[in-house]
């Protein structure tokens, strides 16, 4: 969904007297999936339902001149450390071919077949790795390149109907070849909130690889730092548990060896009585010995 105003261009001197209504629109864009096979799903969609007002009518109106009817029949593949994705379809007014020079003919709406290609390589791969994209429009050809200067910033780097470039010379006509650059910032969305009770910054993860899972349609849309985050969190959380168990296993070992030194101890205690016992039993036995042999020759 999408509503747009304009602006009042009216001389502010002449605000107050003019009868001049900006022009109002609103725009829908409906699309759903109807076949899904192993990886080859079809989807069909209506875009482009816009309703706007004019100078000549009240109220808003239907524009059917834009309206945009399309089937497309798409496909997402592994290939290694590549992912590929393909799309075929069929679509009538903005997805059949435009003619950029103004005409008087207007026999229909137009209609065409468009494809095209998305790759994702493993270049890069820390920032997201390294796209092309290319696609057939019905009359042309365009490519692009989007290069991760960091995870949240890229470069995309754009040729629109490179099989005209031959023609490169020539005056602005239909279908002329051009060459677009373009910057991405990567502008991070509110997560969905989680119910329950929750230690940390982050959900408690119950695997090593259980990602927060979110919607196709935001993923690629989120902040790949708060990504990074809450996995270093939860990798600290996993070491924080580590460290635990390895102390309380340090502190059994301790009372093991508190509990082995009062044992050693206390035979000690007993090897000392046991040798004071000695000894006060010799000395008496050689007093004893003494005084026997002082009556033996006295």
């Amino acid at each position: 969904f999408s509503s747009v105003q304009t602006a009042d261009t009216t001389n502010l001197a002449n605000l107050d007297v003019s009868t001049y209504a900006p022009p109002v629109e609103f725009g829908f864009h409906l699309q759903q999936r109807v076949f899904t096979y192993n990886d080859v799903s079809v989807s069909v969609g209506l875009q482009d339902i816009v309703f706007q007002n004019s100078e000549s009518e009240s109220g808003l109106s239907l524009s059917p001149e834009q309206l945009s009817f399309f089937v497309v029949v798409s496909s997402a593949k592994q290939l290694g450390s590549y992912h590929l994705q393909t799309f075929l379809g069929f679509g009538t007014g903005g997805f059949g071919a435009q003619d950029s020079l103004p005409t008087t003919d207007s026999t229909g709406a137009p209609a065409g077949v468009f494809a095209g290609f998305y790759l994702n390589t493993p270049f890069f791969n820390k920032w997201g790795g390294l796209d092309f994209v290319g696609e057939f429009d019905g009359i042309g050809i365009n490519v692009g390149l989007r290069i991760p200067l960091t995870s949240d910033y890229r470069l995309n780097i754009g040729f629109t109907h490179i099989d005209k470039l031959p023609s490169w010379k020539i005056r602005y006509w239909s279908g002329h070849p051009a060459l677009t650059v373009g910057f991405d910032m990567a502008v991070p969305r509110r997560a969905r909130r989680v119910i329950g009770d929750i230690s940390g910054p982050s959900p408690l993860m119950t695997d090593a690889g259980d990602m927060p899972v979110f919607d196709d349609q935001f993923s690629d849309q989120f902040d790949s730092t708060l990504t990074m985050a809450n996995f270093m969190v939860s990798s600290l959380r996993d070491s924080v548990v580590m460290v635990n168990n390895e102390m309380r296993n340090l502190m059994v070992r301790l009372s093991a060896m508190e509990q082995k030194s009062n044992f050693l101890e206390d035979s000690l205690k007993s090897f000392k009585l046991s040798s004071n016992v000695e000894g006060k039993n010799m000395n008496e036995a050689m007093r004893h010995l003494s005084r026997s042999l002082r009556y033996f020759y006295g």
